[in-house]
């Protein structure tokens, strides 16, 4: 299993008032989601301001996509095109309609991780970036900041470990100082079904005339890790409670805050002791209420 990062929806919250028990353990699962033909994919294409370039985007730019049933790593595969303007960001993309991820039905998310082959090609010098695309209630959500390509044929690509932070609506954002929207999907079990796809961006580095640029996609894999859920049981001593989760959710710190609204947390230094598939820290509450929660470092 590949690791997760922190959940920030995974919270137990303990009051010295509180003398009831919560039990509900339960272990980390993940959802492969795997593409090689592309038969149900939607695509996507805008255009957003070139940051680095002066004045309003001039908007020129276009592009689009198509499945082909041969060419691609080996067979068929995603091809995209854009032709693009200086003050122009161009973003061509497309999501996969016949998948969705229920986080109600199928649990919370911890992280993502995704694998794809990709090739490029362009008639100018010059790279290009690449994001993974959560779709949520209409909304997109791209991977910040965006990673980068240079020209050439098939290669393996894989980011790990993307958490509901590392998503925002500004495809900038992170990116160069670009500060992001603040806004991301939602993993929670609260959150609607999430669709996956993929995207590409390009812009005009140097020059005043358009660039042509072409895409592939094959091999498109999402895993997606369930959170690890964190149990908490009060304990006969006074104060005392027990944290517990799941050993196959190793390498987490167990950090506390007692005022939820400070957002400042700091790390639990009891060390787990592993009982059968748990790990468990037994901890002292002093305050009034403390909020637990798992980070991956």
């Amino acid at each position: 299993m590949k690791p997760q990062r922190w959940n920030p929806w995974k919270l137990c919250i303990v009051s010295t008032a509180w003398l009831a028990i919560i039990s509900f353990v339960s272990c980390c699962h993940a959802t492969l989601v795997t593409d090689e033909d592309f038969l149900n994919w939607t695509v996507f294409y805008f255009i957003t301001d070139d940051p680095f370039t002066p004045g309003p985007p001039p908007n020129l730019s276009s592009g689009g996509g198509q499945r082909l049933a041969s060419g691609g790593n080996p067979n068929a595969y995603h091809q995209f095109q854009h032709t693009f303007w200086p003050g122009d960001t161009s973003w061509v993309g497309a999501v996969k309609t016949d998948f969705s991820y229920d986080p109600a039905t199928n649990g919370s998310i911890g992280t993502v991780s995704l694998t794809a082959d990709l090739e490029f090609s362009s008639t100018a010098s010059g790279t290009a970036a690449w994001q993974l695309v959560i779709e949520q209630g209409g909304v997109r959500y791209y991977s910040v900041p965006f990673n980068s390509m240079s020209q050439g044929g098939w290669r393996t690509v894989t980011i790990t470990n993307l958490s509901v932070t590392d998503f925002d609506t500004n495809p900038w954002a992170k990116t160069s100082g670009i500060l992001p929207n603040g806004t991301g999907p939602n993993f929670t079990t609260n959150g609607l079904p999430l669709r996956f796809g993929f995207m590409f961006g390009n812009r005009v580095l140097f020059g005043s005339s358009s660039i042509t640029s072409t895409f592939g996609l094959d091999n498109f894999t999402v895993n997606i890790f369930q959170a690890p859920q964190l149990t908490l049981v009060r304990q006969s001593s006074p104060n005392a409670v027990k944290l517990i989760w799941p050993t196959n959710a190793s390498g987490y710190q167990l950090e506390f805050v007692d005022i939820l609204a400070t957002n400042v947390w700091t790390k639990a230094t009891n060390v787990p002791v592993t009982v059968g598939t748990n790990f468990t820290v037994t901890a002292n509450i002093i305050a009034a209420n403390r909020f637990f929660r798992l980070r991956k470092p």
